[in-house]
């Protein structure tokens, strides 16, 4: 039988000299085989790079030194990719980021007003900059200025908007009336583009600091600016909601 895990400090404590059988940790094999593949396929995320002694802390922030570590990465990235290949990477988030949003917040309808007001919302805001929050995050290097991360946004909201009023005029509602036409493709459209323009700004924060600073991006700073988003919108749907209970038509 295997002995209880020992707690001293003496020589029979070293694993080697222990009855018990000695296990692996699984992450340790997890963790080589990333790091094999970082190696073979030329660190696409920067994870190596970040590993340089030039990324310790004491070194960025009181020596200013950031040479041989994240910071050459990401130049050495950013030569690599050329304007054409940036602007194909935005066109192909801005047109998948949207009906991406779509099918997630399919699974989100439900009758209970939660949904409506708080689950829907969160859901919506979050799918529609999540790819461009992984590209920012992960692969920051193929974006080239501000105004990609705000147009992929733009055109993801744009989508949203699009393919949920199809659905809603053409497949939820029989028989739609003209004001209600009408509040689908303004306020609906509308809100949608503003609620994504408050989230994106959290996204391009995080980009320029990353830029500015010459370290490896973090989403910390975006977080309240997608939260606030969500707020803006939950707020609009309760509006929305409370109109039609009181006996409101479009």
């Amino acid at each position: 039988m295997d002995d209880s895990i020992p707690t001293g400090h003496r020589v029979d404590d070293e694993p080697h000299l222990r009855r018990r059988s000695f296990r692996r940790d699984p992450s340790e094999e997890v963790a080589a085989e990333v790091l094999a593949d970082e190696r073979i396929y030329g660190d696409p995320t920067g994870h190596l790079a970040e590993q340089s002694v030039h990324e310790e802390a004491h070194t960025l922030y009181t020596t200013g030194e950031t040479e041989g570590g994240w910071s050459v990465w990401l130049d050495r990235k950013r030569a690599e990719v050329g304007a054409l290949d940036s602007w194909c990477v935005v066109l192909f988030c801005a047109l998948v980021s949207g009906p991406l949003a779509v099918i997630g917040a399919l699974f989100s309808q439900g009758g209970h007003p939660l949904a409506l007001v708080v689950y829907g919302p969160a859901i919506e805001e979050v799918l529609k900059i999540a790819l461009l929050a992984v590209l920012v995050e992960t692969r920051p290097y193929l974006v080239r200025s501000a105004l990609q991360i705000r147009l992929v946004a733009y055109a993801s909201a744009l989508a949203f908007a699009l393919v949920e009023n199809l659905l809603y005029l053409n497949v939820y509602v029989d028989d739609p009336s003209p004001g209600l036409v009408f509040w689908c493709w303004s306020a609906c459209t509308g809100l949608h583009l503003f609620a994504t323009a408050i989230a994106v700004e959290g996204l391009v924060g995080s980009w320029r600091r990353s830029m500015e600073r010459r370290t490896r991006p973090t989403l910390d700073g975006a977080y309240s600016w997608l939260g606030a988003a969500i707020v803006v919108h939950g707020l609009y749907n309760l509006a929305v909601f409370l109109l039609e209970s009181s006996g409101f038509t479009y």
